[in-house]
């Protein structure tokens, strides 16, 4: 049966599952830090053994879920995950938001190689949001606060390591509205 499964973050901090026809399945989750538990639930995909991987963005993992919602393992240390696609060999590429890089992970959550830096040339990000695979492997990413997307190509390993190495989240002119306490780890204070 086909299903689908969405991140309703914004508010309700939960994942919804719908059957083909859209209705209701389950849904699970609340606000929170501790397992099954989401700070704004930003992205999710499911890999070919049925597991949920939910972009956690601002508790800044990834949690891992059965297909029945039930907690399985989490990934962290990797960055801010805002958007998540997994490739037909099982890696989850994550567009890291907070650090403004594209980051590939194994299927077990290492992280294999990164691109992008905090920007607004080419090939640089200011907040990158989401991304997605054409047919010909060509990676698109939502680049939010330079107002575009950006095309990647694929390209031979090279073994170099990336000169940017994340130490202080960016937000490339943002500034948090008055009143509005967002309870985030690195989040930008007054």
């Amino acid at each position: 049966m086909a299903t689908f499964t969405f991140a309703d973050g914004y508010g309700n901090s939960r994942i919804v599952k719908f059957d083909r026809n859209g209705n209701f399945i389950r849904a699970w989750g609340h606000y929170g830090s501790g397992a099954g538990e989401f700070s704004l639930p930003h992205s999710v995909v499911v890999d070919k053994a049925g597991r949920v991987y939910v972009g956690d963005r601002e508790n800044a993992r990834i949690q891992i879920f059965d297909s029945d919602g039930h907690f399985l393992t989490q990934w962290t240390g990797i960055g801010y995950p805002y958007g998540l696609q997994i490739t037909p060999d099982q890696h989850v590429w994550m567009v890291d938001g907070g650090f403004d890089r594209i980051v590939e992970l194994d299927p077990h959550g290492k992280i294999l190689g990164a691109i992008g830096s905090p920007g607004h040339a080419p090939g640089q990000l200011a907040w990158g949001h989401f991304l997605a695979f054409g047919a010909d492997r060509k990676m698109f990413v939502a680049d939010v606060l330079n107002w575009r997307f950006q095309v990647f190509a694929p390209a031979a390993p090279t073994g170099k390591l990336a000169e940017y190495v994340p130490t202080e989240r960016k937000f490339w002119g943002f500034k948090q509205s008055e009143g509005y306490d967002y309870r985030s780890p690195g989040w930008p204070t007054k």
